[in-house]
């Protein structure tokens, strides 16, 4: 039916066409360039096709501005309160310039459907979401009936919430690829992905599906080596990724002469394990780290009936934590270039001969 809809529209278009809805949006701001650096500057209206920005500045009819959309609200998740927004100018006036925004095709932005809306977190937030939706269909366009159908039917508002943010992540990871414009990822990776990073409780979580949906994506979209890191996040709760982060970034890496990646030994007390976890329960903690061993991530350990605080653990990350974590990061080359060219946040020491 819709697509009947767009084909009569083209076929016989309006002889005056309908001017999109605008609204006044106090609150809501835009970030935009200016010179060298950045400025932020007041919404005057907005509608589903544009905007009016107040600004300084005057750029000229035809030319992209990138901007960043925010609002003046306070929240625990600063980036749920940004969207990056691609747009060019159409028009000046005598306070700022006339905007329009640059969309995929097929792009639907639905601003008003509840009064509520018009709230400018609320506002951001579907832009958010139309920007994720378009991620995803782009990278996997045979699965955009289901990606429409998760976000309409399956999951609910805290869940989109999370598969929003994973996206958009997701998204910015991708663009550090070369080649970004022509990789897709399968459905068979996307789908579960998707599914999964919707019940993440913490954003650490979310980080690491992040960073494995952009390693999934490829040139023929046909490489499913992330299906076992994939199977390894599904089983991941909020105290496994803690550690696993922690140990990851923190111990000291050792790359042979063949370019394997091993890591020092990394012991902690069981009181920086409390730290790190951000739990008090020790038989808590160390059920969560016999399950980490379980799954191939850290060492297993020889240790008395029950853990104590006058105990150390052993979190070292096994060759294939330290992988994982580079997938999970969004880098598909080798862990050994992941960690070389990252040896600032992950240390390593010297080639093992």
């Amino acid at each position: 039916m819709s697509s009947l809809k767009k084909w009569f529209a083209k076929t016989f278009p309006p002889e005056f066409p309908v001017r999109a809805e605008r609204r006044p949006t106090p609150g809501l701001i835009a970030i935009h360039p200016s010179g060298g650096t950045s400025k932020a500057g007041a919404i005057r209206d907005l509608s589903e096709t544009g905007m009016y920005l107040v600004t300084e500045e005057r750029w000229p009819r035809g030319v992209s501005v990138p901007l960043t959309l925010t609002c003046l609200e306070k929240t625990e998740e600063v980036s749920a309160v940004h969207c990056p927004v691609e747009a060019r100018a159409v028009r000046t006036g005598q306070d700022g310039v006339g905007l329009q925004f640059v969309f995929s095709e097929g792009t639907d932005l639905w601003l008003w459907k509840k009064a509520h809306e018009a709230e400018p977190k609320r506002i951001i937030e579907e832009f958010r979401a139309t920007r994720a939706l378009v991620f995803l269909s782009k990278i996997c366009p045979y699965a955009s009936h289901e990606i429409e159908l998760l976000f309409s039917e399956g999951l609910s508002n805290t869940q989109i919430a999370n598969v929003v943010e994973v996206t958009i992540r997701a998204e910015q990871l991708r663009d550090l690829d070369p080649d970004r414009h022509r990789s897709i990822a399968s459905e068979q990776l996307l789908l579960p992905i998707i599914k999964h990073a919707s019940w993440a409780e913490i954003k650490q979580t979310r980080e690491l599906w992040a960073g494995l949906l952009a390693s999934s994506c490829s040139l023929d979209g046909r490489d499913l080596s992330n299906a076992k890191f994939l199977k390894v996040l599904c089983e991941l709760a909020t105290i496994h990724a803690r550690v696993l982060v922690y140990a990851c970034t923190m111990a000291t890496k050792i790359v042979s002469a063949s370019g394997n990646v091993s890591a020092l030994p990394l012991i902690c007390t069981a009181r920086e394990l409390s730290e790190i976890t951000g739990a008090h329960d020790l038989i808590k903690i160390d059920r969560n780290l016999l399950q980490l061993f379980d799954l191939g991530l850290i060492p297993t350990r020889l240790k008395s009936q029950f853990f104590s605080f006058s105990e150390d653990a052993n979190i070292t990350p096994t060759p294939f934590a330290l992988e994982f974590f580079a997938r999970c990061s969004g880098h598909r080359g080798s862990p050994h270039d992941f960690y070389e060219t990252t040896n600032r946040s992950y240390p390593v020491v010297a080639v093992q001969r």
